[in-house]
């Protein structure tokens, strides 16, 4: 059997070669073909074995194939490109809008809702923390008298801890003060006013049945509040540590330049030092040589300066007439 018969089958050959197709059924038929047979041989020994058809149907299924081959490559190039760009625009489109649906949308009667909430709650302050008592801790004690919402406890400072240690105390976590929010303020305000300055009470065994609260309600005082202040203080700590660097760096910068002008007089003064001692052995090579020779030179130059005699009106008159009274004087005298 000839390749034309494997491929296409004898009686649809006879079929084709007889029949009018149109361009569309034509191309149809040859992928069929192509996709069926799977084998290595490429199609155009298939065209050849067709004999009885003419030259110009040739010509046509060769400029189908070709059609066929340009569309598949860029079929091919385009879906590649549509993987690596991570998907058509319609598939990005879909993923905004699924993102753009699963943001919760907040209505205003939940607005209303969360505003009054705030408006009902209230805030305990304490001053004293009992030692190593954790928020959780002190979430569970408190809750029996109320709703607690948000807890914020203060840790103690780093220079305090690093005390502690070296003295010899717990590694644990030890906070200094804090704040507490309940859902009513009604209930903060009576739980403050009934445990300021009582015990923590509970079993005997617990580690903090003999502590005292320390707490105080706050009036008008809001969760927010305690942001914004911590905010504040964390702004104002930062600024504070801005100032001190930049004032450490110029203190750094004069001090470098001090070193340096400092140098530069040392090496000022070498200079003259150096230049004097030539100057004293170019004008007195005598002692120089003695001193040399004698003694050992000391570190600093001596510097010798040319002595005049000092001359007065009483040693030397200015003029003979006064010379003659003087000795007319001593003549009568002696």
């Amino acid at each position: 059997m000839s390749t034309a018969e494997q491929l296409f089958g004898a009686e649809e050959e006879e079929k084709y070669v007889d029949q009018d197709l149109s361009e569309d059924e034509e191309d149809e038929r040859f992928l069929k073909a192509i996709r069926s047979s799977r084998s290595t041989k490429p199609v155009v020994d298939v065209l050849k074995v067709k004999s009885e058809s003419s030259a110009d149907e040739l010509e046509e299924r060769d400029a189908h194939l070709d059609r066929f081959r340009r569309d598949s490559t860029f079929e091919s190039e385009t879906s590649d490109h549509e993987d690596f760009s991570g998907g058509s625009e319609n598939e990005l489109d879909e993923e905004t809008t699924k993102n753009a649906n699963s943001i919760k949308k907040i209505s205003l009667e939940e607005v209303e809702k969360q505003r009054k909430a705030i408006k009902r709650s209230g805030v305990i302050y304490l001053s004293r923390i009992p030692p190593y008592m954790a928020p959780n801790k002190l979430r569970q004690i408190l809750s029996q008298y109320g709703k607690i919402g948000r807890v914020y406890l203060t840790p103690e400072s780093s220079a305090k801890r690093a005390q502690r240690l070296r003295n010899g105390g717990n590694k644990r976590v030890m906070y200094e003060e804090g704040w507490i929010e309940f859902e009513s303020k009604r209930v903060a305000k009576s739980v403050a006013e009934l445990l300021n300055t009582n015990q923590i009470g509970g079993k005997k065994s617990s580690w903090y049945h003999d502590d005292i609260w320390n707490m105080k309600y706050l009036p008008k005082f809001k969760w927010h509040h305690l942001t914004e202040q911590i905010a504040a203080e964390n702004a104002a700590r930062e600024s504070r540590l801005k100032v001190e660097i930049e004032q450490g760096r110029k203190q750094l910068k004069q001090y470098m330049r001090n070193v340096e002008n400092a140098k530069m007089i040392e090496g000022i003064r070498k200079k003259r030092s150096e230049r004097d001692t030539l100057n004293v052995s170019t004008e007195f090579p005598e002692e120089t040589k003695d001193l040399s020779e004698d003694t050992k030179p000391s570190k600093q130059a001596r510097r010798f300066f040319g002595q005049k005699s000092i001359v007065s009106n009483r040693n030397m008159p200015t003029d003979n007439a006064k010379q003659q009274k003087v000795e007319n004087v001593l003549r009568r005298v002696f």
